[in-house]
């Protein structure tokens, strides 16, 4: 493309992008020049000694950004999510500042090579609301959210299941920092590998599973309580409820523990089990599909 010294091209930034990445596509040549703070964005990665994770983030991110994706440079996220769980996910976003680092620091681990994807998927089976799968060959982890199903659950559990497969991902990937992983792992397999190889027992926390629920409740309650707060209200002041209302957001979470045939779910007491089931099934059907 463009390479005569009389236009002087090397000095543009889409230019010195597009060098450095080998495009020569000039539908994603031109998006580039008609997108500076794409190009921007793109050349801070490259600039600074990329690794060839950030080689393969700043391609994808490019062709995804030329598809319509939104793309979080901040985070190495790219957004290809589309319709409602589009829309949660932004409000997901918007309720806590940071709110994905602030959820996957919880975690402990190394930094790893792999970045995230996340999409809307019309390939799952109608009991799966998310799930991972991997692209080693471009250290990406593909975030699948079931749009199959999602007019029709509640918005509090879509933002769940965003949340929840975000923590998926994360343990994923600091259990493989630096080596190539299976291309699909449940997470029941990703959490006991997690479980026996990294997570430790500290004064806070006694178990990953305590840890898990910790913090999808609190992150469900706070998105909850800043973006529907008029339905918060209402259900936390539910008169003659046989339930705590608070303890509603512990028991979405352990929901995706029994939906993911977690060890940790079946060994819980019938009498536990009860309650959280009772909980949901009493506060499930107040919950708005609605995004507002």
């Amino acid at each position: 493309f463009c390479d005569d010294p009389i236009h002087e091209c090397k000095k543009y930034v889409w230019w010195q992008v597009a060098d450095y990445l080998s495009i020569t596509d000039s539908n994603l040549i031109h998006h580039l020049e008609s997108n500076d703070d794409l190009a921007l964005s793109l050349k801070s990665i490259l600039e600074n000694q990329p690794s060839s994770a950030d080689l393969n983030f700043a391609k994808i991110a490019l062709i995804e950004h030329y598809n319509g994706s939104e793309i979080n440079f901040k985070d190495k996220i790219i957004n290809g999510l589309t319709g409602k769980e589009a829309m949660i996910y932004d409000q997901v976003l918007a309720s806590r500042e940071d709110f994905i680092q602030s959820i996957i620091s919880e975690f402990e681990g190394d930094k790893s090579r792999f970045n995230f994807q996340i999409i809307s998927s019309t390939s799952m089976s109608s009991n799966t609301l998310g799930r991972i799968t991997v692209d080693n060959a471009n250290s990406l982890l593909i975030l699948h959210v079931n749009k199959n199903i999602t007019s029709n659950s509640p918005v509090l559990l879509i933002a769940r299941t965003i949340i929840h497969t975000f923590i998926h991902a994360d343990l994923h990937r600091k259990i493989y920092i630096d080596k190539n992983s299976p291309e699909n792992e449940e997470f029941n397999t990703t959490f006991n590998k997690y479980n026996n190889d990294i997570f430790s027992i500290t004064s806070q926390q006694s178990s990953l599973t305590n840890l898990y629920i910790g913090v999808v409740a609190e992150a469900i309650k706070d998105f909850h309580k800043n973006r529907y707060p008029v339905e918060f209200d209402q259900i936390q002041s539910v008169d003659n409820s046989p339930y705590d209302p608070i303890e509603l957001y512990q028991a979405i979470a352990w929901e995706e523990l029994e939906n993911n045939n977690m060890l940790v779910w079946n060994n819980l007491s019938e009498t536990e089990k009860k309650k959280w089931k009772g909980l949901q099934n009493y506060f499930y059907p107040m919950l708005t599909l609605e995004t507002n």
